[in-house]
């Protein structure tokens, strides 16, 4: 469901990285690299029921880089998105973090997981897009791994991320 704005349960940047933390150690990942195609390919489905996950034509995705039903633990991720992310593409590789994202913080929603206008003012904590991005940038780049001497290039070479990822970190840190 990513790229359309949701209202969802309110969770805070905290709450968030502890996700990313559980699931980092669930990895058993020592690294800083963290390796989302491991994790879409082996954590998840040896730790959600019925996971699954495939990846669709660039054409059939109708401009998303990828789609994720939570309640029925599936993403979509569009192939070259997949591809990118195994050749390491910091961008594509966000892009399968903020999926995953999706799948673990917006199951069993209510009924009130209704798409919200862009011209709407929803708090940052309580949009489903938000949320998801925090939780890609905690996955790939954990606050606790962040340096006084880091800066974004370091931050680049160091977690396989995006200049503009590495950037947000350094302000949220």
């Amino acid at each position: 469901m990513s790229g359309i704005r949701r209202k969802v349960n309110p969770l805070s940047r905290a709450q968030i990285r502890e996700y990313a933390t559980a699931l980092r150690a669930l990895a058993h990942n020592q690294s800083d690299y963290m390796d989302v195609i491991a994790l879409l390919e082996f954590v998840l489905p040896s730790n959600i029921s019925n996971f699954e996950y495939d990846f669709i034509e660039k054409g059939k995705m109708k401009g998303n880089l990828g789609i994720t039903i939570p309640d029925e633990n599936k993403i979509y991720i569009r192939e070259d998105v997949y591809d990118g992310a195994c050749e390491g593409d910091g961008h594509h590789r966000m892009t399968i973090a903020h999926e995953i994202g999706h799948l673990l913080l917006h199951k069993g929603l209510p009924s009130s997981f209704a798409r919200i206008d862009e011209d709407i003012k929803i708090p940052a904590y309580r949009c489903s897009e938000w949320q998801a991005n925090c939780f890609g940038g905690e996955l790939l780049i954990p606050s606790i791994s962040v340096t006084e001497s880091d800066n974004a290039y370091s931050l680049v070479k160091r977690f396989g991320v995006s200049m503009s990822a590495a950037e947000i970190q350094l302000r949220k840190k």
